[in-house]
């Protein structure tokens, strides 16, 4: 980097986490189009390096809100419903608690929660699972609502970095990957675990302060990165704040400390360097 952009001051290992991530204007994702899901702004005074050549991990969680269930006159101690996308079957140790979690709020006896529920069963061909439900869920009349995060399968996932605004707002593509590819993956194994370079790039993804680096999904499911609103849940009029579903992104790179001399010579450097 010329020392006319800026002159770095020292760096240190980071890794960025779904916590680093942020909920943008649209907070969910739109079937058909490529919007953000999240995103992350580099800090002042920073350079972020995103490395190229080494194993990141990403499992993503599409959100599911069926119709309320109300107990029948005889009570049931499960329930049954179809999502409203297929689930991936991801290789995690412990994919079957993992793959699709959810909750469920009783609006009949307002519960000041929401109940997380055992998944015990999951139909990756047709969506169709099963959930456990609470003894206190289990009398005849209550109005139960639910939702479930699953494992996404349907459309494309990317990581493109953005300039500043007021400058060149061009999006530069890090990473794409079609969303099911991304989940069925092995991403603990070192063969098969993916690498944002995609083998093809060895030099990390040098991206400044004040650029954002956005998470973006073109897909048919329904992505939450915060809460999903409680309006979303059939039969939750009243209840409190929908679980956050569990997202999880995990990005090795490293943070530069810079002295900033020019910042429009900066963006024009880092635009270059991204584009190449």
């Amino acid at each position: 980097m010329p020392a006319t952009a800026a002159t770095p001051l020292g760096s240190q290992q980071i890794m960025l986490s779904e916590a680093d991530f942020k909920v943008p204007a649209t907070i969910h994702s739109v079937a058909g189009v490529l919007s953000t899901a999240a995103k992350y702004r580099v800090p002042h005074q920073g350079l972020i390096r995103l490395y190229a050549n080494r194993p990141y991990g990403m499992y993503l969680m599409a959100s599911d809100f069926p119709a309320a269930y109300t107990q029948l006159v005889t009570p049931t101690a499960t329930y049954s419903w179809t999502l409203s996308g297929l689930p991936a079957h991801s290789t995690r140790v412990n994919a079957a608690t993992e793959d699709v979690v959810a909750y469920a709020w009783d609006s009949t006896t307002t519960d000041t929660a929401w109940t997380p529920l055992t998944v015990s069963s999951i139909d990756y061909g047709t969506g169709s699972i099963t959930v456990d439900l609470p003894v206190a869920m289990q009398t005849a009349g209550d109005i139960i609502a639910l939702v479930a995060f699953y494992l996404g399968s349907q459309g494309g996932v990317s990581l493109g970095a953005q300039a500043p605004a007021g400058s060149d707002e061009v999006i530069r593509e890090i990473w794409g990957s079609p969303i099911r590819g991304l989940h069925e993956t092995d991403q603990a194994a070192g063969k098969t675990a993916p690498l944002l370079g995609a083998g093809r790039r060895t030099e990390a993804y040098g991206i400044p302060e004040g650029w954002e680096v956005l998470l973006r999904m073109d897909s048919t499911d329904t992505y939450y990165w915060g809460a999903p609103p409680v309006a979303a849940a059939s039969g939750a009029s009243g209840a409190p704040a929908i679980p956050a579903p569990p997202q999880y992104l995990y990005l090795p790179g490293e943070m530069v400390r810079l002295a900033v001399h020019d910042s429009a010579q900066l963006n024009l450097l880092a635009d270059r360097h991204l584009a190449s």
